[in-house]
């Protein structure tokens, strides 16, 4: 028996083997049905899908053979793989200087015929092979060796594609780890920034100064809860803004609903919105609700304000607020109603904006 040398290229085809990320893993279908066709195609008893190593080959698929793998100075497959741009043909093993007195010839299985096709992979480098054998000698027809050369070619493919999505695992992986931390720095500006606006707010005596702060922190707190919602996401560009929106309307009713008596009602369907729509329709929502406390609720009457987010028969996002606020403000002429703002932010996601004012109240529709 002649051992096999070893390829020219050893260390960059282990690199190779390492790459593919498959030894000793479990079967799987599509390897074992390239093998099982193999055998019915050239009508032989087994077939093989290995993979050398630097000790030994590893079966990834075998039929008819009941084995997992053999040292490589046994292995027919490792010969092959010295000539990766031929087929490697052994007629009659038991007259083959190579394996005439080979283990697996001379015991059982009684391998006397065997065909190899490398597996080169798109760097070029062979890591293992398809291959069929028998127990007596056989020749296999051009339309046999062809089929054999496009199941190898498969192969080279499934452990490629293998390749590829071990890849963007770890780029996952890397990315996770990378939002973790952005998350982590983010929260912990958010809140050193919420902090101190609480405390230059506190140091104020001046009630409309204390109003500006109470307007900032709670603009910084939509963008925190935002923050909050993505993280939790698996899907870091869109967000359930139904639930987004429910968060701030709690929020801003107990920052600035103490001194009035306002009954809340909301229906806020779950929608999924693009986080590009999500920030500039959040920081509406928390500017023309600030003004409903701010400016349109007396404390020494009963307010309602309703919330409404759902999708009409056109599959359109409705965001609707309702308040029975003063009709002595006119949220469309008021200087300090951040008109400007709200019509610039629909303007980014093309939304609409409806200001309809009434004696009993204003009703805004935003609709994108």
């Amino acid at each position: 028996m002649i051992k096999p040398d070893i390829p020219i290229n050893e260390h960059e085809r282990l690199m190779a083997v390492k790459d593919c990320h498959i030894l000793d893993t479990e079967h799987e279908q599509e390897y074992d049905d390239i093998t099982r066709l193999a055998s019915e195609i050239c009508e032989l008893p087994y077939s093989l899908i290995s993979v050398i190593d630097e000790n030994r080959q590893w079966f990834k698929s075998h039929q008819g053979l009941p084995i997992n793998q053999t040292s490589r100075d046994l292995s027919f497959c490792a010969h092959a793989i010295n000539y990766p741009d031929d087929l490697m043909i052994v007629t009659d093993a038991r007259i083959d200087e190579r394996f005439h007195d080979h283990p697996l010839v001379i015991n059982q299985p009684h391998i006397v015929f065997y065909f190899g096709v490398p597996l080169v992979t798109s760097i070029g480098v062979a890591i293992g092979t398809l291959c069929v054998s028998d127990t007596k000698p056989r020749i296999l027809s051009d339309k046999q060796i062809g089929a054999l050369k496009s199941l190898a070619y498969q192969v080279v493919k499934l452990i490629e594609l293998r390749i590829s999505n071990k890849k963007l695992e770890n780029i996952i992986v890397e990315k996770n780890i990378l939002l973790k931390e952005i998350n982590h720095r983010v929260k912990n500006n958010l809140a050193i920034i919420m902090a101190l606006l609480r405390t230059e707010k506190n140091k104020s005596n001046d009630m409309q100064i204390e109003h500006i702060f109470e307007e900032l922190l709670s603009k910084m707190y939509s963008l925190s809860i935002l923050q909050s919602e993505l993280y939790m996401e698996d899907n870091y560009s869109t967000l359930n803004f139904g639930m987004f929106l429910k968060a701030i309307v709690e929020k801003i009713n107990y920052t600035f609903g103490a001194k009035t008596n306002t009954m809340i009602e909301t229906e806020l369907s779950n929608i999924n919105m693009d986080i590009t729509q999500a920030i500039p329709l959040g920081l509406m929502a928390n500017e023309l609700l600030i003004n409903c406390y701010k400016h349109a609720f007396k404390e020494n009457k009963k307010n309602n304000l309703q919330v409404f987010l759902n999708k009409d028969k056109n599959n359109k996002i409705i965001f609707k607020i309702i308040d029975n606020g003063s009709p002595e403000f006119d949220i469309t002429t008021n200087a300090g109603s951040g008109i400007e703002l709200i019509r610039d932010l629909a303007s980014q996601i093309d939304a609409t904006v409806n200001f309809d004012q009434k004696a009993n109240g204003l009703s805004v529709t935003v609709t994108l």
